[in-house]
C-alpha cells in the first residue's frame, strides 16, 4: 500500500523539480558599471560604461567620458539582446543610436557585439553617421559596489 502512494508522490515531485528550474535574468547579472578602455584608430582612452536592466534580455549601454581627440562622445543605445553562450554573455544590437559629440545631438546608426564573462566587457560598437563612422572598441571591468 505504502508503495502505491510512494510512487505517483516521487513523480509528481520530480516533475516539480524539473518545472523549477533557474530563471536566468541576463540583465540582472551584467547590470553595473564598468571602467573601460575605449580604442579606435590606434588611440586608447578612458571610459565609462553603465548597463541597465530593461527585461530580463535587455539591457541599455551608457558610454561616457569618453574622448575622440578633445571633443567629449556620448553614445546611449537601447534594446542590446543577450544571449548566454556557455559562461558568456553575449550582446548584440543593430540599428539607431543617441550620439552627442561636443554636446551636439546627431543622428546615427549602430552595430554592436561582444560579451561579458567574469565581470570583463569585450565589445565592438560601430557608430555610422552621416560624416564619419566609428570604430570603438571596447574591454573594461565591472565595478564592485561593496554592502
Amino acid at each position: 500500500m505504502l508503495r502505491k502512494l510512494l510512487i505517483p508522490c516521487l513523480a509528481i515531485l520530480s516533475i516539480v523539480a524539473v518545472s523549477c528550474t533557474k530563471d536566468d535574468n541576463l540583465a540582472k547579472e551584467v547590470a553595473g558599471t564598468y571602467n573601460c578602455t575605449a580604442s579606435f584608430t590606434g588611440i586608447s582612452t578612458p571610459a565609462v560604461i553603465t548597463v541597465s536592466e530593461i527585461t530580463k534580455t535587455t539591457v541599455k549601454v551608457d558610454l561616457t567620458d569618453f574622448v575622440f581627440g578633445e571633443i567629449p562622445v556620448n553614445i546611449s543605445v537601447s534594446d542590446i539582446v543577450l544571449s548566454k553562450s556557455g559562461t558568456k554573455t553575449l550582446l548584440s544590437y543593430s540599428g539607431t543610436v543617441t550620439y552627442s559629440m561636443g554636446g551636439q545631438a546627431m543622428p546615427a546608426t549602430a552595430n554592436i557585439s561582444g560579451s561579458i564573462e567574469n565581470d570583463k566587457l569585450n565589445c565592438t560598437i560601430n557608430v555610422v553617421t552621416q560624416a564619419i563612422t566609428l570604430p570603438v572598441t571596447i574591454t573594461g571591468t565591472k565595478l564592485v559596489i561593496l554592502k
